[in-house]
């Protein structure tokens, strides 16, 4: 067994055992949002989980393990434990997991990013949106100052301001960045939910079939245009769309989730 298989062996059997020592909130769950103050220092650098000092010995064997490794083998450690908690919901959990960890390499400033950005993605309550907006926006930026290229990153930065005061930012973030590529899949999708929110079911309906060309899975677009062509009354146009995704995909639980739609248009 060579070192980078023992690491992760030691890693499996850590992991096991203590997934559920740290704090277990589910971002979405409104009577068990964690507070802020298990944020041990102001500076974003500097943050730790508290809480249960299991949790907080199993990261310092974490960090030991990722030292004695390969870079590429302590950011697979890192990232496995990552998604292990997002998985169980843990998405607050999972971003202050990804901070403890985060340095000036791009690879750790991203996943501390993301982390941050899909925990404000499930948060609920006010608060909590706009402490994990922040947090992730601490990251994205910093992801982007070192590669200007990253276009996701850029897209989902904009995201973060799309709910803030300024929201015309974030738009303009995922305009430029259709702008130069523009085939990118995560711009189309957020430019057409957002269009779709604001009720420009003819603007979205531009970047859903955009998207659908250039995506390899299109069931998502081809979701999202036929409840735009419900909106603006073409039902015919919609109902194909829905049964086109139930005769196609081979996702059970997509299907369910289309099947009331395409029903409720019968």
């Amino acid at each position: 067994m060579n070192k980078s298989q023992y690491i992760i062996l030691i890693f499996s059997i850590i992991t096991v055992g203590v997934i559920f020592l740290l704090p277990k909130v589910v971002v979405s769950d409104d009577e068990n949002l964690l507070d802020t103050s298990i944020i041990r220092e102001e500076d974003a650098h500097s943050k730790k989980i508290e809480g249960d000092k299991s949790a907080i010995n199993i990261e310092n064997l974490l960090a030991s393990l990722a030292v004695k490794s390969t870079r590429k083998d302590s950011l697979l450690l890192i990232t496995d434990l990552v998604d292990r908690y997002q998985n169980n919901n843990h998405y607050d959990s999972a971003a202050y997991l990804a901070e403890y960890f985060v340095n000036n390499q791009l690879d750790y400033l991203i996943l501390a990013a993301e982390t941050y950005y899909d925990a404000y993605t499930f948060a609920v309550k006010a608060d909590r949106v706009s402490f994990f907006s922040e947090k992730a926006q601490i990251y994205l930026k910093e992801a982007l100052e070192l590669d200007d290229t990253l276009f996701d990153i850029k897209v989902k930065l904009g995201m973060t301001y799309v709910n803030s005061s300024n929201p015309m930012q974030g738009i303009l973030m995922m305009r430029e960045v259709l702008e130069v590529s523009p085939d990118n899949e995560l711009a189309l999708f957020s430019l057409g939910v957002l269009s779709m929110q604001s009720g420009q079911y003819e603007k979205a309906i531009t970047r859903f079939e955009k998207l659908r060309r250039v995506t390899v899975d299109d069931s998502q677009a081809v979701f999202y245009l036929g409840i735009c062509y419900k909106e603006l009354n073409q039902i015919d146009k919609a109902k194909e769309l829905f049964q086109y995704i139930i005769d196609n995909s081979e996702d059970e639980e997509v299907k369910n989730t289309v099947k009331p739609y395409l029903n409720d248009l019968m």
